[in-house]
């Protein structure tokens, strides 16, 4: 049986597609209710983010799917990882 072989640039796209778009869209799930606007009844910020999940993971698959510049893409999901999951954070909702 012949083995899977994949380059670098493969392998780093299969994973910032799969589990990083999904990281980023549930840090970005997280994070929003933090600096999503409340609604009239103040329920819009926690049921907005739940709506545009799909949105979130479709635009970060796209994009590491179809980006040239693997680094771009790695810094990008790095950078809204990590601010959504400080948002969560400094709210107050894991304390």
């Amino acid at each position: 049986m012949a083995a899977l072989k994949m380059s670098r640039k493969q392998l780093a796209r299969w994973i910032l597609a799969g589990p990083g778009a999904i990281a980023v869209a549930v840090s970005v799930l997280i994070g929003m209710p933090v600096w999503f606007p409340a609604g009239a009844a103040d329920v819009n910020h926690i049921m907005m983010p739940m709506v545009l999940a799909p949105a979130v993971w479709g635009l970060a698959f796209f994009y590491a799917v179809l980006s040239d510049r693997l680094w771009r893409v790695g810094i990008v999901f790095t950078l809204l990882l990590a601010s959504h999951v400080w948002f969560a954070i400094s709210s107050g909702g894991w304390t």
